[in-house]
């Protein structure tokens, strides 16, 4: 396991045998800024928003989310609110 950190986000990597993987992790910070909410608003998220993305703690006082989670969870919330637009 190799973690590199650039441009504020930090790229994980696992080595599996010939299995190479990238994941890139973000911190509370750039949630924060992602979704122009608070620090406090994501972790509000986590306990109350079902099916938001659950952190990973990576090592005391560091806690990420892999990005591509949460990509996943925004193009969930995009589909259920076009949805709801089609309905109306």
């Amino acid at each position: 396991m190799c973690i590199f950190q650039h441009n504020k986000s930090i790229e994980y990597q696992l080595l599996a045998g010939k299995d190479k993987s990238s994941k890139v992790l973000v911190r509370v910070f750039e949630l924060s800024q992602m979704f122009s909410v608070s620090r406090s608003t994501i972790w509000r998220w986590v306990k109350e928003k079902p099916g938001f993305p659950q952190p990973k703690k990576i090592s005391q006082g560091v806690t990420v989310w892999f990005s591509e989670e949460v990509q996943e969870w925004l193009n969930n919330q995009k589909q259920k609110e076009v949805r709801v637009m089609e309905e109306k």
